[in-house]
């Protein structure tokens, strides 16, 4: 799951980065790969909650609105109790078609997803052990090509890559490290 931003459209920078961080580890686009991407990305959009990616150019999804991280506190305050149990319940509902989940998100959303995160624990094991990134004291891209990553999303998309990895059968795991190595892209931990 990624955070919807200021219903940013596709080009958004978290969109970017975690578009980037699942195609660099699966081989396949979460957007325009859908059926082949092992990956299934949902979004959490402000004003309605989860929203499975291939979905997110229908109605009403596609309104346009501020994200939480845009809202005045009060609006924020009344949305946070609503966001964190509309995802909880998705999670709870489609629990037995995911293996795994992470969240890539920060500050507000990264909020909702933690809140959201503990309360389905609380009703189904297999939501335990979810992970939210970015960390900040995680991984960070260096180098990708030959520039030097500088915003918070092009440093930080590298933990969510390593995550999405990190879920592949072990014999499957070669091909992402290469693919690393093609785009040029360097990581410190």
């Amino acid at each position: 799951m990624t955070d919807r931003g200021r219903w940013e459209d596709a080009d958004s920078p978290s969109h970017a980065a975690m578009r980037r961080a699942v195609r660099l580890a699966t081989g396949a686009g979460p957007r325009q790969d859908a059926t082949r991407c092992p990956a299934h990305v949902v979004v959490l959009a402000s004003k309605i909650a989860p929203v499975p990616y291939e979905l997110e150019d229908f109605y009403p999804a596609n309104v346009r609105g501020s994200g939480v991280k845009h809202m005045a506190q009060d609006e924020y305050d009344r949305v946070k109790s609503v966001l964190p149990r509309r995802l909880a319940d998705y999670t709870v509902v489609h629990a037995a078609h995911y293996d795994r989940c992470a969240a890539f998100a920060e500050g507000r959303y990264s909020e909702v997803m933690r809140v959201a995160a503990e309360a389905a624990t609380q009703r189904v094991a297999k939501a335990a052990g979810r992970h939210i990134f970015p960390c900040e004291d995680g991984p960070k891209a260096t180098r990708m090509n030959r520039s030097v990553p500088r915003t918070y999303w092009a440093r930080y998309w590298i933990q969510l890559y390593l995550e999405v990895v990190s879920w592949l059968p072990p014999r499957e795991q070669a091909r992402p490290a290469r693919r690393l190595e093609r785009h040029k892209v360097v990581y410190e931990w």
